[in-house]
């Protein structure tokens, strides 16, 4: 039996990632299947979405549910240092094992901004 990173996520060709992630279960040691936050000290939430795949060994495939730059649906190819924490980063990323956990985060920060995420 195939290991969990090479089995294929797709049983029925109508599935997008997004729903086969559904069943998928979280290894500790990959940010597949983890949900997302891209802020800024200045705009707040940028981006929210989970990352669905990893292509190639560090880089990784987002799917953006809501976002301030791109239509919501868009999928983008990071390296993982673009979401790592640098001193001249202009950005953070916060990981969420759950939907529901990335969606209480959004929420105390939308009551404590104020403000709506573009």
């Amino acid at each position: 039996m195939p290991d969990q990173q090479t089995t294929p996520l797709f049983d029925q060709p109508d599935k997008d990632r997004l729903e086969a992630l559904k069943a998928f279960e979280l290894d500790p040691g990959s940010l597949v299947g983890s949900w997302f936050h891209r802020t800024t000290e200045h705009d707040g939430i940028l981006w929210q979405g989970q990352i669905v795949a990893e292509p190639q060994p560090g880089k990784y495939l987002l799917h953006i549910t809501s976002a301030a730059d791109r239509p919501s649906g868009a999928q983008v190819i990071l390296p993982l240092e673009a979401m790592t924490w640098h001193p001249e980063a202009t950005d953070e990323w916060t990981f969420y094992d759950t939907e529901q956990k990335a969606s209480n985060a959004y929420a105390e920060w939308y009551a404590s901004a104020g403000t709506v995420a573009r």
